[in-house]
């Protein structure tokens, strides 16, 4: 599975899919959530960000990581997108080593502290080749 999306389309969905959120879980979980957005997920225009990728642990090492992001450069491109960005937590090594081995770059870190729980993530950048 993969979740992506461009800089334009969230603009036109983030007000809408707050009104759903507020009526869903609340508004102290909301409020946790824009906390986090703060930090991830924030793109500028030109930009693809690629949310989430998951493979079943059964079907990990066969290569379809790579193959998601392969399909998730053709998208971004599609879309006319000068470049991915991407939020990984920090411990996660193997993530991290598939984004280098296919040309990410490290730009940054951000930190997000929930209750008494705190979250570490690397920013990644892909720049879209024309």
């Amino acid at each position: 599975m993969i979740v992506g999306y461009s800089h334009d389309y969230a603009r036109r969905c983030r007000i809408n899919t707050g009104r759903l959120l507020l009526r869903k879980i609340g508004l102290c979980r909301l409020l946790a959530m824009v906390k986090i957005d703060r930090t991830l997920g924030r793109h500028s225009k030109g930009d693809f960000y690629l949310s989430n990728i998951a493979i079943y642990p059964k079907f990990r090492s066969m290569g379809l990581g790579k193959k998601l992001v392969e399909y998730t450069f053709k998208i971004a491109k599609q879309q006319g997108c000068g470049r991915i960005i991407l939020d990984v937590e920090k411990q996660n090594d193997l993530a991290k080593a598939l984004y280098k081995r296919m040309g990410f770059e490290k730009i940054g870190e951000s930190r997000i502290k929930i209750h008494n729980s705190e979250f570490c993530f690397e920013r990644m950048s892909f720049k879209i080749s024309s």
